[in-house]
């Protein structure tokens, strides 16, 4: 998240005051202590409300153009399963991180790693992708980058790029000590859901259910669905379908 300080000149100015406030206790007389310590108590009560206060700035993020009608968008589904299947692992790469650089840059956040490695699967479990928030990284497994479905891929990118957000938005919300404008599109209420989620946060291994119902987990699911279309139609605006080369 790109991060400033909110409350540093309030806090800065406290902290000078305050050590007027212990020279004012050797040099001084009694009542100008007594008010500068005032001074400093009503400073350190300021900067509290500041720094616990929520951010009261919304702003409203570029949107996706809306998808095609069903029939229509299927087809650009389908054509970009083919550009997908003719790019290599590096260009599979390259494009879903400019997916993710696209999406970071509409909510201000700053860009994970986007990486291929190799998940480790279990007997029922086979682990397409995942996000690392305190690494900030989003993984993803060299398996199905390798044999998936590029509109499957592509989801799972966006799937762990609203992660991000979602914890980001956690964060800022407990700390308060950023100053982070909150997505039009994304109310206090749900912040607070997803923050409640995350301290009560169930493992797929443990409810397969309960993984698809938490609100983080849907919330990730419902944005990819929405997105996935948008990144689809613009690829297939983008690259060309003879080279599946970039046009610039």
């Amino acid at each position: 998240m790109k991060r400033t300080l909110q409350n540093l000149p309030i806090v800065n100015l406290a902290v000078g005051l305050l050590f007027l406030f212990f020279l004012s206790q050797i040099f001084w007389s009694p009542p100008f202590s007594s008010l500068l310590g005032a001074a400093v108590l009503w400073l350190g009560i300021m900067a509290m409300w500041v720094r616990n206060r929520e951010p009261d700035q919304v702003v409203a993020p570029v949107q996706p153009k809306a998808a095609l009608d069903p029939h229509q968008q299927a087809i650009n589904d389908d054509h970009f399963r083919i550009l997908w299947s003719g790019w290599s692992l590096e260009e599979r790469l390259q494009f879903l991180k400019t997916v993710h650089l696209e999406l970071a840059n509409r909510y201000s956040l700053d860009p994970s790693r986007v990486k291929i490695v190799d998940l480790p699967d279990t007997d029922t479990i086979d682990r397409v992708g995942t996000y690392h928030h305190r690494r900030n990284k989003i993984l993803l497994d060299i398996d199905n980058m390798d044999e998936s479905d590029g509109i499957y891929m592509l989801k799972t990118l966006i799937h762990e790029t609203r992660h991000s957000l979602q914890y980001e938005l956690i964060d800022h919300y407990e700390r308060a000590s950023t100053h982070m404008p909150r997505p039009s599109d994304i109310s206090k209420g749900q912040i607070a859901e997803w923050r409640n989620n995350r301290v009560n946060y169930i493992r797929l291994h443990q409810d397969v259910d309960g993984y698809l119902k938490q609100p983080l987990e849907q919330d990730a699911r419902d944005f990819a669905d929405v997105e996935t279309p948008h990144f689809v139609n613009q690829a297939l605006e983008q690259f060309s379908s003879h080279t599946g080369v970039l046009e610039v």
